[in-house]
């Protein structure tokens, strides 16, 4: 017999091969039930099978009473869906940092608790990621720069036993404080050039400092 959908939980499911029968008396039992195989009533994966009985024995009590009766089997159906993942069972953080001239991307759990158990998410899913211009990649997108930029994750089952939602997530980069701080110069005349000194506070590595400077070097 079919059955409505079961959702995959991790467990063996099943349909009663015997659920309607007909033409059976009171007093006598359907007994041994065999399938036919590969289309038998239990299933723990997502599947969807036909069901068929090849053989079955009919007691009386004690007494097996199947040649009394012409036995004829209808095919019924097995079917197991993937279980939906939701975006709150998927905790991957937004992050959100100071520029540095640095990378920064997201990162993922080592798990995903669902409501069939936890499953380590690089064994059960593929994953991809689709960056703040709609490009889908392999690898994670690394920014650099001042904004909001967006990552959505998506996840693929490859058992096929679960349905994710997509993860969106944002990595935001904010200013970095940045200071030129001019000293002072105090001296007696000497005829020579003397120049203010600069201290630069808050630039990071890659980056140089361009100033447009009046008046810091000074002979009179």
């Amino acid at each position: 017999n079919s059955a409505a959908p079961y959702t995959f939980n991790g467990r063996e499911q099943s349909v009663k091969g015997d659920s309607v029968v007909t033409g059976l008396l009171t007093g006598d039992k359907l007994t041994n039930l065999a399938y036919v195989s590969g289309q038998g009533n239990t299933g723990t994966n997502v599947t969807d099978h036909p069901v068929l009985l090849n053989a079955a024995t009919v007691m009386d009590g004690r007494t097996d009473v199947t040649a009394n009766y012409e036995l004829s089997f209808v095919p019924g159906r097995l079917v197991i869906v993937p279980l939906h993942v939701p975006e709150a069972q998927i905790p991957i953080s937004d992050v959100n940092t100071v520029y540095d001239g640095e990378g920064h991307t997201i990162t993922l759990p080592p798990t995903i608790r669902t409501d069939a158990g936890t499953v380590t998410l690089t064994d059960e899913f593929t994953v991809q990621y689709r960056d703040e211009h709609g490009n889908v990649t392999d690898t994670p997108p690394q920014y650099y720069d001042v904004g909001d930029h967006p990552i959505t994750v998506i996840l693929t089952s490859i058992s096929g036993n679960y349905d994710p939602d997509e993860v969106p997530t944002v990595v935001t980069i904010t200013p970095r404080p940045l200071t030129a701080d001019y000293g002072d110069v105090s001296t007696l005349y000497d005829g020579l050039p003397h120049t203010v000194p600069l201290t630069v506070t808050g630039l990071v590595p890659r980056d140089t400092l361009y100033l447009t400077e009046v008046n810091r070097t000074a002979t009179n």
